[in-house]
């Protein structure tokens, strides 16, 4: 999984890249309707409603909004990680590296709404989306610290 020493830079800038098409890519699912590809359309017997080219525009919108709280967060930690060196890079690369897949993995298996009788225990994709999301932040910020202190002690 540790990527060759000459090629960090680029891993580096792929994973910034990366994130931030992913946050394009989320803006764009959020504003279908702006680009063109959902428009509010009439029926005498069902109303108003949403037509899309692809999919529902609810889905889109709530995938937008997932991938964008994913996106962003992988960008501010794409950041920060350019910055060190490549040790501290592979250990961060290496819990990311299972830590993403787990999130999109709880992601899809939750439901969209939370089906529990007490609104305190209320998880939704929305709450695992931000969870999950932040739990990334605040390890990676943790590792990558504790990483570098360790590493500027030993040299």
């Amino acid at each position: 999984m540790n990527p060759p020493k000459k090629n960090i830079l680029f891993y580096k800038l792929l994973l910034t890249i990366g994130s931030a098409c992913g946050v394009f890519l989320s803006l764009f699912l959020m504003k279908t309707e702006q680009f063109g590809f959902c428009s509010i359309k009439t029926d005498p017997l069902l109303g108003a409603y949403w037509k899309c080219f692809i999919g529902n525009h609810g889905d889109l919108y709530s995938l937008g909004e997932t991938l964008f709280v994913l996106s962003i967060t992988l960008l501010f930690v794409s950041f920060l990680v350019t910055f060190v060196s490549h040790v501290v890079f592979n250990s961060w690369l290496r819990f990311a590296a299972w830590w993403i897949p787990l999130s999109i993995i709880l992601i899809v298996i939750t439901p969209e709404t939370g089906n529990s009788w007490m609104p305190l225990y209320f998880i939704g994709k929305g709450t695992v989306t931000v969870l999950m999301a932040s739990l990334f932040t605040i390890i990676s910020l943790i590792l990558i610290a504790w990483k570098t202190f360790a590493v500027r002690k030993t040299s």
